[in-house]
């Protein structure tokens, strides 16, 4: 039991927590990719648009990665231009591989499919400008934990 006149701050704290969830929700299911043979059109997470046309793309490379810790893969689906730079990436735990297939058969440009399973070591070191920056320094927050201790 809550003790008197702490309710207001435990109601307050609830609905600034349910207010978040909330916003998280609307963001994960408000995430849209959209192809034609036109190019690709996507509306990320924090809802930000960032349009491809097809002149702009120059390969996909669809590959198949291990899970962290995990014997299972996932597949992913990046999307670069003629200089290799990422434009879109799909990750197997967001999209399908038929999500993924779709978006493929809409782009008429060269793809990859790499033989064998990567794991994110091996992808750090051999394309590193396909990853998140905070994929390519796995290290770093346990550097700042270890650092603020």
């Amino acid at each position: 039991s809550i003790q008197g006149g702490q309710w207001p701050i435990v109601v307050a704290v609830h609905v600034v927590v349910v207010a978040i969830a909330g916003l998280v929700l609307l963001g994960y299911f408000g995430a849209s990719i959209q192809a034609s043979p036109d190019g690709i059109r996507e509306r990320g997470f924090f809802r930000r648009v960032r349009e491809s046309p097809i002149a702009e793309i120059g390969s996909i490379l669809l590959l198949e990665i291990y899970r962290d810790s995990a014997l299972d893969t996932q597949p992913q689906l990046f999307v670069c231009d003629h200089q290799g730079r990422l434009l879109l990436r799909m990750r197997g735990m967001f999209w399908s591989r038929t999500d993924m297939d779709a978006v493929i058969a809409q782009l008429d440009v060269p793809i990859d499919v790499a033989d064998g399973t990567f794991t994110m070591a091996d992808l750090r070191r051999t394309r590193p400008e396909l990853l998140y920056w905070f994929e390519r320094f796995p290290r770093l927050p346990a550097f700042w934990a270890r650092a603020r201790a």
